[in-house]
């Protein structure tokens, strides 16, 4: 099937995760950051009209589709029978969605982009209101989806969210065919489950992804409520690899740059990405151990491989694959030497280029990698350490005593992109973290 997957995305978390349980289809990401209500139309015109496969699947970052196959089947149905797109109406259907029916809400749709794209969308004149785009036609009253309607859920023919409904509209109006889907609500009283044309339930989204990080909204904490519904997904998945990604206190968009440099890769693996961004401190220092450590047990139970990688690396193509192979083959540890380069000079040079970089020895925790069961083995990282400094070369001396296998790589144009140091006490700390784990008795901090 000639799909793409494209997410509509405020927070990196959520989209990493809505992403690992599409990782079966096999089909091409696309993120599109910084997007809001007012740009909604801007986004889904940009998820169409620069479609590069037939099919463009837009999915939320807090939809999570728990039975790929079951959408695939829908992907199907629309394809033998030429709908234009899917969705589920914006009112008479959803219990807090009391508007115009006619239109699907953008949480999740099918676009048919073949289509679609012989109708570009309307364009007004610079002095009139764009809103204007957005005027219900009576005529589209005719694909109301009567049978789908719930009791007690109002709609109305309004042009609420004119910025994406316009499409929709002009869309109709030029003959395009619909297919409206159902919906159950969520064992939370909150989320919508989507059912395909079968009527089998595929997709759960949870709303309210804008509180992510709010904290408690009407005695609602929505951090809690929709990493429990990931969770109950995820967690009978398996993954090739893992990837663990401390990032508290990062800017948002170091994080999104860091998704679609990994969208860029053709990775042959199904993979999940972890961010943490918890907020995880010990003496007022970012605890990055107990940060990777809180990443590595949330990924043992799907994953055969896990990597712990710094969020200011640049992934290059193949050491996924590679890092996962070796892994398994050795039963051991790997680690890739990195070069340091300023963002501009990494994105204007060539891999022969990146690879005459000299590669650094310090910095050694940036891509550290080993199976499940050896992070276990090894406890994880020494939580007892905290602050930038010395806690991976902490980690290489207990592999080392251990005796894991390990395996060093410099064949791989792994970057370390320069930033500001966010820690200005480094040699201190590293001071600091040698005394402790000279005195450190505990010897295994995975363990719940």
């Amino acid at each position: 099937m000639d799909c793409s997957i494209v997410t509509r995305s405020m927070y990196p978390r959520l989209t990493a995760m809505a992403h690992s349980l599409l990782v079966d289809t096999g089909f091409k990401y696309r993120s599109i950051f910084n997007t809001n209500m007012s740009q909604s139309g801007t986004y889904l015109e940009e998820a169409v009209y620069k479609c590069d496969t037939k099919y463009a699947i837009n999915v939320d970052e807090d939809a999570f589709v728990f039975n790929v196959d079951a959408m695939l089947d829908l992907v199907s149905y629309m394809d033998k029978h030429d709908f234009g797109f899917c969705g589920v109406p914006d009112g008479g259907v959803i219990h807090h969605r009391e508007h115009n029916p006619i239109a699907p809400n953008p949480f999740f749709n099918i676009f048919n982009c073949d289509l679609l794209k012989n109708f570009p969308p309307i364009v007004v004149p610079k002095e009139d209101d764009d809103k204007l785009k957005g005027i219900f036609d009576p005529q589209l009253i005719v694909h109301e989806p009567t049978t789908l309607f719930k009791d007690g859920v109002d709609w109305k023919y309004d042009n609420f969210q004119w910025q994406y409904y316009h499409l929709f509209f002009n869309w109709l109006l030029r003959g395009i065919k619909p297919l409206y889907l159902d919906i159950d609500i969520g064992d939370d009283g909150i989320s919508t489950i989507v059912k395909n044309h079968k009527g089998v339930p595929f997709l759960e989204h949870t709303w309210f992804a804008r509180h992510y990080y709010d904290g408690f909204i009407d005695g609602v904490n929505h951090f809690n409520r929709i990493n429990s519904i990931y969770e109950s997904y995820v967690d009978d998945r398996k993954y090739d690899i893992g990837i663990v990604v401390p990032c508290d206190g990062v800017d948002n968009r170091i994080k999104q740059d860091f998704i679609l440099r990994v969208e860029n890769l053709n990775i042959d693996l199904k993979y999940r990405i972890q961010f943490v961004d918890d907020g995880i401190y010990t003496d007022g220092y970012f605890n990055p151990s107990k940060s990777r450590n809180h990443g590595i047990k949330s990924l043992l139970k799907t994953c055969d491989v896990i990597v712990c990688c710094d969020i200011d690396m640049a992934i290059p193509n193949g050491l996924l694959e590679f890092t996962c192979r070796k892994c398994k083959q050795t039963n051991g540890f790997v680690f890739s030497y990195s070069r340091f380069m300023n963002l501009d000079d990494w994105q204007h040079s060539s891999i022969k280029q990146i690879l005459n970089v000299g590669a650094a020895s310090s910095g050694v925790g940036g891509w550290i990698a080993m199976c499940s069961v050896d992070w276990i083995k090894i406890g994880g990282w020494n939580e007892d350490l905290y602050g930038w400094g010395y806690e991976d070369q902490e980690l290489h001396n207990r592999v080392q005593n251990l005796n894991i296998p390990r395996m060093f790589t410099n064949s791989f144009p792994l970057v370390h992109i320069n930033h500001p140091v966010r820690q200005t006490n480094h040699i201190e700390t590293q001071r600091q973290n040698i005394q402790i784990a000279n005195s450190s008795m505990n010897t295994n901090w995975l363990e719940d």
